[in-house]
């Protein structure tokens, strides 16, 4: 199907398939930078260093399970988007 933006065609197949690319890479990315960084905060807890209080004032802390959690979440994502992209090739 061709939609027409302004004076430019696109062809809407196209679009669908590079957004889900792109989504699927920058999911991706995004697990990985989590992954780097719960990594860290765990050598760091093992090895008892502090590295400060991370959060809002009065909030809840942020530990290295928020990034772990962040990570199967973007993780799932690059998944699912990419499983998605094959199935409409």
């Amino acid at each position: 199907m061709v939609h027409e933006i302004g004076p430019v065609l696109v062809n809407s197949n196209r679009l669908e398939s590079t957004l889900e690319k792109l989504i699927s890479i920058w999911s991706y990315r995004i697990a990985l930078a989590s992954v780097v960084l719960a990594l860290l905060f765990r050598v760091f807890a093992t090895l008892a260093i502090s590295i400060g209080r991370l959060g809002v004032p009065g909030g809840l802390p942020i530990n290295y399970r928020t990034f772990y959690d962040g990570a199967i979440l973007f993780l799932v994502v690059a998944i699912a988007s990419s499983c998605l992209g094959s199935k409409s090739q």
